[in-house]
């Protein structure tokens, strides 16, 4: 692995490559591969701030890396933290945030600098601990073992004092984070320098070579493999270490986990304050407040606040940044209503999952607003009084009236009057305004239909709480719209006449015609004529504009097909009432649509003619061609023919065109695949009606 560059005496280098030629020698005499210790299909690098280049000023370009493109190419990246006891990589923090980012898995290692002084040893352990333990990494931590001395220039330690170092590490780090580490170092050294007691530990096997790495002395099979030390990675800027991995490298990724402070017990009117604190191996995106099931707002990671507990009690955990995991989320006052609330928190990591803390109630020291609605009550036929009393904690804004469902009116709060008897009996209970809780509200007698209805008050305090009055029931002793029709009855060969009457109270607006249920026309009131007899009827029942109550409508026959059609008048007052009229059957007798396909069938090896005729009583407009279930083309009614034999046939039977009701269509040859095919045509007529031939098939057969 790639590490800081030391000045050593030419004695040192010498002795150096003279043991690399030694190793060389060794690797070539052993033939035996070691195997994986699993399925080693992970790809993976491992890198330090020397594997990006630097600018002029030797400052390490680490924008250099395009981590998009990397993500793409590998799974695994192991990032060099730490090195002996003073030395820190000055960009594994941003390493491990970006491959956090594009979801590569990422651990981290530290270069050992092996020491006689066991407690040294121990130092490192707690130096690399301390440097990653807050960042939340996926794969097992790696002690890269491949000097002898603490530093170049020092003697070399003796087996069994560097085993004892590295032991020494080990157990100081697992004492610290709880888990066991990974060693990284090549075969001459583990031969040279290790024995069996760490042969418990993870391997990560260095051995640049394209057909494994060869057998050692105390490991059986390696668990991750360092292949090369030159290799070309999409997303790097330079040369740079490359491996293949087993899923042994990765550790148990821990549950995100999420706390409430605060709020709980009893809450004093006024702003509540949400806190506690959230953690995830995959680092917290966000945490969603819920106040009894309603998300009321968010905090995001960038707000949070430091933890000291949180970060002692889950360091080294595999969370990320649990020292930064405190949120505090304030509830303006007015928020919430008088009561019992739930607040549950969720906290969304920045992989999108969601991981929701316990419930938590607590409980607002406040009165709920309250309503009573006075009147109206009984029978009413004239203006109708609402009135009753409003109040609230956080003072009213508004009274909305409602009838039927409705809103119709709304009373302000400044319109509110005194009620002394609502002042005296919540004076000491906690609302505002009392001295003005009273509204009243007049609902003009013309403003409602006759027959009973439904009244409400809706009170909306100054924060937005809604509080409904009992509803009331009342009669308005109105003459309910009345409609009737007359015509049309029996059977129609021409235009049909629609008739009849309609009268409100509130005087009518106009009437709507519907033909089998398709509004046809409207008739204004100012069209209405006069209907003595409906006014005679009527005269002295309250109705409006009885002198002119009649209305009529002609519908033009060819507007409709032949046969049996229903026909409804709906009558429409000037308060926007609607009152429908029975239903009336009546018949058109109009001849129904023709249609026939002549050709084509049987087998064709040219050109396929299409031919038939097709008739309407309202004349026909087109004909669709359809081939195999699909339009082909159209034969408009001007691109008709004469048929001289249909005229003879349908010559009297109130047909229209009948002179020009054939209609032919070439499909050319070729435009159609060899086999049999379908063909049916559909007629439009001007009335707009649709009749479809029945099906021929055919044959091409070259």
């Amino acid at each position: 692995m790639k590490r800081k560059h030391y000045s050593v005496p030419l004695f040192f280098i010498a002795l150096f490559l003279i043991l690399g030629c030694v190793r060389g020698i060794q690797a070539k005499a052993a033939t035996t591969i070691m195997p994986a210790a699993g399925n080693a299909n992970l790809k993976a690098i491992d890198i330090s701030h020397y594997d990006v280049p630097q600018d002029s000023n030797g400052n390490y370009l680490y924008s250099e890396i395009n981590w998009p493109t990397l993500s793409n190419n590998v799974n695994v990246i192991y990032i060099k933290a730490t090195e002996g006891c003073t030395i820190t990589d000055q960009f594994y923090q941003q390493y491990a945030a970006s491959a956090k980012s594009v979801h590569i898995s990422y651990g981290f290692y530290h270069y050992f600098r092996p020491n006689a002084s066991l407690s040294v040893d121990k130092q490192q352990a707690d130096y690399f601990f301390n440097a990653i333990k807050d960042i939340g990494f996926d794969c097992v931590p790696v002690l890269d073992v491949e000097e002898s001395s603490p530093t170049p220039t020092s003697p070399s330690l003796s087996k069994s004092q560097l085993d004892n170092a590295v032991e020494a590490f080990a157990d100081e780090f697992k004492s610290k984070s709880g888990l066991d580490i990974m060693i990284y170092s090549f075969p001459s050294f583990v031969n040279e320098y290790f024995d069996s007691s760490l042969s418990h530990y993870k391997l990560w096997i260095a051995d640049w070579t394209s057909s494994g790495p060869i057998q050692n002395s105390i490991w059986s099979s390696w668990d991750m493999w360092q292949n090369s030390d030159d290799a070309t990675v999409a997303g790097m800027p330079d040369i740079v270490d490359s491996d293949v991995a087993t899923s042994n490298v990765f550790l148990s990724t821990p549950s995100g986990k999420t706390w409430i402070d605060s709020p709980s017990g009893t809450e004093s009117p006024g702003n509540i304050t949400v806190s506690g604190w959230a953690i995830s191996h995959y680092g917290v995106s966000r945490v969603d407040i819920y106040v009894d099931g309603k998300d009321v707002g968010s905090v995001p990671s960038a707000k949070f606040s430091q933890r000291p507990d949180v970060e002692t009690a889950f360091a080294g955990g595999g969370y990320y940044e649990p020292s930064n995991s405190g949120y505090n989320y304030t509830i303006p006052d007015g928020t919430l209503l008088g009561g019992t609330h739930v607040v549950t928190v969720a906290e969304i990591d920045d992989r999108g999952n969601a991981v929701w803390s316990a419930s938590q109630k607590f409980t607002l020291n406040m009165p709920n607003p309250q309503i009573c609605l006075d009147q109206p009550n009984g029978t009413y036929t004239n203006n109708i009084s609402v009135s009753g009393w409003a109040i609230s904690h956080y003072g009213i804004s508004r009274a909305d009236i409602y009838v039927d469902g409705k809103v119709i009116g709304s009373v302000p709060g400044s319109s509110f009057t005194a009620r002394t008897d609502i002042e005296q009996k919540f004076g000491s209970a906690g609302y505002n305004d009392l001295n003005q809780s009273g509204f009243s509200y007049v609902i003009p007698n013309e403003a409602l239909a006759g027959g009973t209805h439904t009244v409400q008050v809706a009170a909306i305090d100054n924060s937005g709480h809604a509080v409904w009055s009992a509803a009331k029931k009342i009669t308005l002793n109105v003459p309910k719209p009345q409609i009737n029709l007359d015509a049309p009855n029996g059977s129609y060969t021409g235009n049909i006449a629609v008739s009849g009457w309609a009268i409100s109270h509130f005087g009518v607006s106009r009437v709507d015609v519907y033909v089998d249920g398709k509004n046809t026309a409207s008739v204004p009131v100012s069209s209405f004529t006069t209907r003595s007899d409906v006014e005679r009827i009527f005269g002295t029942l309250g109705y409006n504009d009885l002198a002119q109550s009649g209305f009529s409508y002609m519908i033009p026959s060819e507007n409709l097909a032949g046969g049996t059609h229903i026909v409804q008048v709906a009558e429409l007052d000037n308060k926007g009432n609607a009152v429908w009229s029975a239903t009336k059957k009546f018949t058109v007798v109009v001849p129904s649509e023709k249609i026939n396909l002549d050709t084509p069938s049987g087998n064709y090896a040219g050109n396929i003619t299409v031919s038939g005729w097709a008739i309407s009583h309202f004349g026909v407009s087109r004909v669709d061609i359809y081939v195999d279930g699909t339009c082909m083309a159209s034969v408009p009614a001007s691109a008709f023919i004469a048929r001289t034999d249909v005229e003879s046939i349908f010559v009297s039977k109130g047909y229209s065109d009948l002179a020009q009701s054939g209609f032919v269509y070439t499909i050319p040859q070729g435009e159609l695949a060899m086999g049999i095919h379908s063909v049916r045509v559909a007629e439009i007529d001007n009335g707009g009606h649709v009749l479809w031939s029945s099906q021929n098939n055919f044959q091409i057969v070259s």
